[in-house]
């Protein structure tokens, strides 16, 4: 788990960054699990939740700390913590005739977001917009972090071979 989403933060950024002029931006997204804990005490998460939250926490660190080492080259840093998003690994969360009544419940604004509101936010974050912007960690989860919702229906699917149960894969 820290190879797969530490490692794999860094090992670009630690390349690109010698390449990188004055005036550009090193951008992370580092999901909501870094957020708030999670674990197999919250119905419907895999043992080893704690490696996934722990490490996306990490890359919200290495974010801060880049922005700090890099700010006398003029290269910003920044991270973005996305909520749920509308993409294909999603699809048995949202077709799921148990879980997808209460999943559209997950965030205020009742829905998943789409990938290209994330991918906008990360295109403004590199313009020049958005070049006061350095050092912090967006969230844009649809209000799931502010109101701390979760799976009113998940305990009714923690059970082998369920699809939702392998959306996280095994730990």
């Amino acid at each position: 788990i820290v190879r797969n989403e530490m490692t794999l933060v860094f090992l670009p950024t630690k390349h690109a960054v010698p390449l990188m002029s004055s005036g550009s931006v090193v951008i992370n997204t580092a999901p909501g699990a870094g957020i708030k804990g999670i674990g197999t005490a919250n119905p419907g998460n895999a043992p080893g939740g704690w490696a996934h939250g722990a490490t996306k926490a990490a890359v919200r660190a290495m974010t801060r700390c880049w922005a700090v080492e890099l700010a006398s080259r003029g290269i910003r840093a920044v991270s973005i913590s996305p909520g749920i998003i509308e993409t294909a690994a999603n699809v048995p969360l949202r077709d799921d005739p148990v879980l997808a009544p209460g999943a559209e419940h997950l965030t205020l604004v009742e829905r998943y977001s789409r990938p290209e509101e994330v991918a906008g936010l990360a295109l403004w974050l590199a313009s020049d917009e958005g070049s006061f912007v350095n050092g912090v960690d967006i969230t844009i989860d649809g209000g799931w972090s502010a109101a701390g919702t979760g799976f009113p229906t998940i305990d009714k699917l923690v059970r082998p071979g369920h699809p939702a149960t392998e959306i996280g894969g095994t730990q």
